[in-house]
């Protein structure tokens, strides 16, 4: 049962993580160049973490005295997925690879305040962890924090990986047809997710 659960926290988790934004993007760029890519990936992992943490403590809690704001967040969020779906099964019938990435330098400072504003001010990183992944969660009952473990566990290996081998994937990620696959991959679970929240 942990098992079954964890692995579908940490695969809901790499549906939502997956797509490149301005937050992946940025490791990735970090990672490439091999500046502050530990610290910047460290940032993106613990607000992650804490984002989900909230999310089935605090938020699960107190949404579950509120049905009604429930049902309405529940409506929102599937909407929410239904347009990343939509999003990537566009990408994924126009073939794209990864952009050229900048060359310019960042001091340290500024490579941690730009992981905070990618972070901290992205409505769909906090809308991801904490309400989806938390509302998900809390549908898995006594096996909630498997579910949670999981998809912490999706954000460390993500984030980390990403750091570790954006060298080594810079290849691959400049082949659209690995793109179109991705976003293939996303199209699929973010719709199932969608029909999950409303079904919940």
């Amino acid at each position: 049962m942990f098992i079954l659960v964890f692995t579908k926290g940490l695969l809901t988790a790499m549906g939502l993580i997956i797509a490149i934004g301005a937050q992946n993007a940025f490791v990735l760029t970090q990672g490439l160049k091999r500046q502050y890519h530990w610290m910047v990936a460290s940032v993106c992992t613990f607000f992650d973490l804490l984002f989900i943490l909230l999310g089935v403590l605090g938020l699960a809690t107190f949404l579950q005295s509120m049905p009604t704001l429930v049902r309405i967040l529940q409506i929102v969020g599937a909407l929410y997925l239904f347009y990343l779906a939509w999003q990537a099964a566009k990408r994924a019938r126009d073939l794209h690879s990864l952009n050229a990435l900048p060359q310019r330098r960042l001091s340290r400072r500024q490579a941690l305040v730009t992981a905070l504003a990618v972070t901290l001010a992205n409505p769909q990183v906090f809308l991801e962890t904490a309400f989806i992944i938390g509302t998900l969660a809390s549908d898995q009952g006594q096996a909630k924090w498997a579910f949670a473990f999981g998809a912490m566990s999706t954000s460390i290996l993500w984030f980390y990986g990403l750091s570790l081998l954006a060298s080594k994937l810079a290849p691959l990620l400049a082949r659209p047809r690995a793109w179109q696959c991705i976003d293939a991959f996303t199209t699929v679970l973010m719709t199932a997710l969608g029909v999950m929240l409303l079904r919940s």
